[in-house]
């Protein structure tokens, strides 16, 4: 999908500033803007749910038990029995109320007076599942004989003069009568800007849907943050990644494009975004361990580590650790790796200082962590590899890109007497 194609950028106020002292993030980054342009851009309707900059967006509720007990009002026109559903967005719960029959209706307490008879009602339309036609579609609909995906939208909702916020909402039937519901971003901003001599593709989601497009990057994989998405190869699409890439990520006050650094000041609404280009401080990180790899989520972007270029440089700011992978050789010249991926231990948020190195040991030794949980009638084992910084590997290794057999186990009694043995299994 290329949603920006077509969509023009422009510079709607060029001028030369000099701003000194300019605090991001935790303060410790000093940048030096040396000019400044502003880009507008322009509403973009997200049709597919499984469009990769709305994806992290989504979020699953399950329908409440009964009506709740401070709606003032249902709605008018309900033929038959509603679901309620409480879904937090701009900081508070808003009420959802499904009607799940032959035509699917959804009202929502957009004004947040938790009265929904003044509200109106949305016709659900059939979702199309990938590869099916719209006879299948339409016949399925009719049918209801298996579990069926019903969209809403886009909603637009805004509390006490604050800012609109535009969800599409999706309704599936995981099984038949519990119907779940899932609220996502409905829109985007996208158009073309500047970064110096270069002109990119840009996007800007709302992705905490509270209504603005300027919640930058705080610590984690971002998920209470903004996305950003640039184009950075020209290829006229967002190259998409799990939670990020070097062209989606959450919202950074600034970022490297060409080897040049342009700090990103979006507008609240998300229709124009500011870029000066500017000249970070940079500090130092140091794993202590040969052949590790990193991928980081920060305020200057997303980065990815090779082990060459350790200890590596990195612009000031607070950081977060996607992954660390560790690579060594053996005798015979084959490559091991192991993969810690999301439990980064140490690594999961630190900063790095102007001018300082930062040392966080990963990788070996190794500890060897056996999880224990038992259900009535069996005890599963799971195993796994922590690492200095406590980041934890999966216990399954890659020799030459090809996973490896599990590690086997022996369960001793307190006599040192074998009782059971076996191997671990994948998945």
């Amino acid at each position: 999908m290329r949603p920006y194609r077509g969509i023009g950028g422009e510079a709607a106020m060029r001028g030369v500033a000099l701003c000194i002292g300019a605090a991001l993030a935790l303060g410790i980054m000093l940048l030096f803007a040396q000019a400044e342009e502003q880009f507008r851009l322009h509403r973009q309707e997200v049709r597919d749910v499984s469009y990769p900059l709305v994806t992290a967006g989504r979020g699953y509720y399950g329908a409440g038990a009964g009506k709740p007990d401070l709606l003032k009002g249902g709605p008018k026109d309900a033929a038959e029995a509603l679901e309620y559903y409480s879904i937090p967005l701009q900081g508070r719960a808003v009420l959802f109320a499904l009607e799940w029959g032959r035509r699917p209706r959804l009202w929502a307490d957009t004004d947040g007076d938790r009265d929904l008879s003044d509200e109106q009602a949305y016709e659900g339309r059939a979702v199309a599942r990938q590869g099916e036609g719209f006879l299948r579609r339409l016949g399925r609909a009719l049918r209801r004989s298996d579990p069926e995906e019903v969209g809403f939208g886009p909603l637009s909702l805004s509390f006490q003069g604050g800012p609109a916020t535009e969800v599409a909402v999706q309704v599936r039937e995981l099984s038949r009568g519990h119907p779940s519901l899932m609220a996502r971003p409905a829109a985007l901003r996208a158009g073309t800007v500047k970064f110096g001599a270069r002109s990119c593709a840009v996007a800007l989601v709302d992705l905490t849907l509270d209504g603005r497009y300027d919640g930058y990057f705080t610590s984690g994989w971002g998920y209470g943050s903004d996305r950003l998405a640039i184009d950075l190869d020209g290829d006229g699409q967002f190259a998409p990644g799990y939670p990020a890439s070097r062209e989606v990520m959450p919202l950074p006050h600034m970022l490297a494009v060409e080897g040049r650094y342009y700090s990103l000041q979006p507008a609240a609404d998300g229709f124009s975004l500011r870029v000066a280009e500017v000249t970070p401080e940079f500090g130092t990180l140091d794993v202590g361990a040969a052949g590790a790899q990193l991928a980081l989520l920060s305020d200057s972007g997303y980065h990815e580590l090779a082990a060459a270029g350790a200890p590596w440089k990195l612009p000031a700011g607070r950081y977060s650790a996607v992954s660390v992978v560790l690579r060594q050789k053996d005798q015979k010249g084959g490559e091991w790796a192991l993969s810690c991926y999301g439990q980064t231990g140490k690594l999961q948020d630190f900063s790095i200082k102007p001018g300082e190195p930062t040392v966080i040991e990963v990788g070996p030794p190794l500890l060897g962590v056996v999880e224990l949980d038992q259900a009535p009638g069996e005890v599963t084992l799971g195993y796994s590899l922590q690492g200095r910084a406590d980041e934890v590997y999966a216990a399954g290794a890659f020799r030459d890109e090809e996973q490896q057999p599990p590690p086997g186990f022996k369960i001793l009694d307190e006599g040192g007497k074998a009782l059971e043995s076996g191997s671990f299994e994948y998945g």
